[in-house]
């Protein structure tokens, strides 16, 4: 059996595949839809001694995180 990529995972209910960049208006819904069940497991940047504070607050853009999640 072979696989390639992106995979997409289906059943009767659901379906799981890659992010793509089209899918970012319904991805920013369902994160602001979810907010406060989401917050606990939010992920964060950790802090690396010497780099500047404003680089280390900034998330990834939408495109940004696409683009590495893809590649």
């Amino acid at each position: 059996m072979t696989y390639s990529w992106p995979v997409v995972l289906k059943s009767e209910d659901l379906t799981l595949q890659a992010l793509r960049f089209r899918d970012r208006p319904r991805w920013n819904n369902v994160r602001a839809e979810n907010r406060d069940w989401l917050s606990p497991w939010e992920a964060t940047i950790p802090l690396i001694p010497g780099d500047a504070a404003e680089n280390a607050s900034r998330l990834p853009s939408y495109f940004e995180m696409v683009r590495t999640l893809n590649s």
